[in-house]
């Protein structure tokens, strides 16, 4: 079984994402309307009721290739952060526009505050889903690296491949490293990177230095 289905697969972890995706669009519809109703079923219009399962399959697939667009499946979620938030957040406003104007077109009628409710609600779910294995791998490591002894590791570079190496630094479960500095050959970064917030959190000393080189 283990061989059959591995979850360590980046192919079926973002096959998982995509059932999941689905399952909370139609559930998050369905909400949003008992949210609007005041967690009342039985007062909701059954036109509205009728309104979002008519136009149900066209919002996930809709909402689903808009995530494919802005790669919500093709991300290393291992190390989500501000920049996924960010295409999480436009692709949740994305789905949400695209479903007003389809079920305007369509004279599908909801309330107005529905789709206020379903974009919260898609925004919540799709940020709890991708971030979730990171929290869990963070935990995890936390659990797996106590008592073990940390080596103070330099990184060269600061770029974005940098940053997937103090990722995986921080939150591997084989290395046990804290990162204390990072050098680049690039002027404009000495004394800033956009690594900084997350040392800050991890106590760790930054330093960004100048490498000048030279030719003999």
């Amino acid at each position: 079984m283990k061989n059959i289905v591995n979850l360590r697969s980046s192919k079926v972890r973002m096959f998982c994402l995509f059932i999941v995706d689905v399952l909370t669009i139609i559930l998050n519809a369905y909400i949003s309307l008992i949210l609007r109703y005041e967690l009342h079923f039985e007062w909701i219009p059954e036109t509205y009721i009728q309104s979002i399962e008519r136009y149900m399959w066209i919002n996930i697939l809709t909402t689903i290739i808009l995530f494919m667009v802005l790669k919500l499946y093709r991300s290393v979620w291992t190390y989500a952060s501000i920049n996924e938030f960010v295409r999480i957040f436009g692709a949740c406003i994305l789905s949400v526009a695209f479903q007003a104007l389809g079920m305007t077109f369509l004279v599908l009628d909801v309330p107005r505050s529905y789709y206020l409710f379903d974009f919260f609600l898609l925004l919540m779910t799709t940020t709890a889903t991708r971030f979730s294995y990171r929290a869990l791998r963070i935990v995890r490591q936390g659990f797996e690296n106590t008592g073990k002894q940390v080596l103070n590791t330099m990184v060269i570079g600061a770029g974005e491949a940098g940053n997937m190496i103090i990722q995986e630094l921080k939150y591997s479960k084989h290395l046990n490293r804290r990162v204390c500095c990072i050098i680049d050959d690039n002027p404009s970064k000495k004394g800033k990177s956009q690594f900084h917030q997350q040392m800050q959190r991890q106590r760790v000393i930054f330093c960004a230095f100048v490498i000048r080189r030279s030719v003999n």
